[in-house]
């Protein structure tokens, strides 16, 4: 909007909202199996969107939900720059139904008590999830250390950061 008076122009910029974004990509996703894991809008209206699916998202599921988006926004009004993308390989995960998609996968737990665990994520709760670990270990009767596998069960509530471990094997 531009204020002509007195030979000035005023420019004001409508601040987009997160409720706004989180709306339109909800609308778009619908009926599909994405869902959102993070929607960010920073100062000046940049607007950052990540998005991810059971069965992977990409560049053409990203361009629909970035098209959705602008569709519904006039650029003279709101003036915003948007990213929509996955969630970064080895980022912790932010949201429940990531946990849901990485079963099978080897996982990197951190508990909010500082320990670490390693392991096949087997299993996911709404309230914990169950890794495997392998782990060498001194085993009574046996001469050097074995190989020892333990499925270990972790409540939601005491897990400070979960990220997808990368193997390059």
């Amino acid at each position: 909007m531009i204020d002509r008076r007195e030979g000035k122009a005023l420019f004001f910029i409508t601040m987009i909202t997160q409720a706004q974004i989180e709306k339109l990509v909800t609308e778009k996703i619908e009926n599909t199996d994405q869902f959102i894991v993070s929607i960010e809008v920073k100062s000046g209206n940049n607007i950052q969107v990540e998005v991810d699916s059971m069965s992977g998202v990409g560049v053409k599921e990203f361009m629909a939900i970035s098209r959705h988006i602008e569709g519904n926004f006039d650029r003279e009004i709101e003036d915003f720059s948007l990213r929509v993308s996955s969630p970064g390989v080895g980022e912790a995960y932010k949201v429940l139904e990531q946990y849901t998609k990485n079963v099978g996968r080897k996982v990197k737990v951190k508990t909010n008590e500082g320990k670490e665990l390693v392991g096949e994520l087997l299993r996911f709760g709404s309230e914990e999830i169950c890794i495997k670990t392998k782990e060498r270990k001194r085993v009574e009767g046996k001469k050097s250390k074995q190989v020892v596998e333990e499925e270990i069960t972790i409540q939601v509530k005491d897990i400070k950061e979960t990220n997808t471990e990368i193997s390059f094997k």
